[in-house]
Parts: structure tokens; sequence; C-alpha cells
């Protein structure tokens, strides 16, 4: 006779809550835990950096540039190749164009290109020009 055996439930619960903060969890992304997903921080980004910033709808995001609409039009921030994995173009990529959810782009200036170092996401924000 075959036995079956099944997970442990504290294992399923914890399995849950990975997957749950991987991609969204609007609780964690209140407190600002580092790699909460809807933060975007990653281990090495406890905090936002101290670097001017914008708000706005995330209309894309590749591996090379990100675009946020504003209330001043859409800006286009340049990444930088070297700090692509550290902002998650991925995870921006899935939520370009959603119309529920900010994004709060950081960034640095070089010149007159701007460089984004960290997005996360916030809520909705109020923009002129663009009800």
């Amino acid at each position: 006779m075959r036995t079956i055996h099944h997970a442990p439930l504290w294992a399923i619960v914890i399995a849950c809550t990975l997957i749950m903060a991987a991609c969204g969890n609007d609780d964690e992304a209140d407190n600002g835990l580092p790699g909460s997903a809807p933060t975007t921080l990653t281990p090495e980004q406890t905090q936002e950096p101290n670097l001017p910033s914008i708000d706005g709808y995330l209309i894309s995001a590749t591996t090379e540039n990100v675009v946020l609409r504003t209330g001043d039009g859409d800006q286009t921030f340049t990444v930088d190749e070297q700090d692509a994995p550290a902002i998650g173009i991925e995870h921006l990529a899935s939520h370009a164009g959603i119309n529920t959810l900010g994004f709060r782009v950081f960034y640095e200036r070089q010149g007159d290109r701007r460089f984004v170092k960290q997005a996360v996401e916030i809520p909705p924000p109020a923009l002129e020009g663009t009800e």
C-alpha cells in the first residue's frame, strides 16, 4: 500500500506568502520593506534615495528607457545598462499602462539626460492636465 504525503500547512502558508510578496501585496507596499514588490526596492535599497524624483503613470519600461506620463507630458528616462537589474525593468514593464497605479521615478541628471535609478509604486497621482 502506498502512503500519500501532503505538505504541512505551514509550508503552504509560507509559499503563498512568498508568491504574494513577489508581485504586489499592497499591505507590504505601504510599509516599505525591502524587496516587497510594489515598491520595487532591492535589498540594497532599503529607503528612497536622496535624488530628484517625479510622479506619474508608467507608460513603458524597457532596458533602454522608462517613460512616465506626468502633468507636464511624457517624460523619458534613460536606463543605464548596469542599473537595469536593480531597477527591476521586467517588473516595471508588467505594470506599464495601468492607470490605477502611479510611479515615482528617482533619477540622476548627467548633462541633458536623466538616468532612472529607482522606481517605486505609489497611489495614482493627481496630475494637472491629465484628467
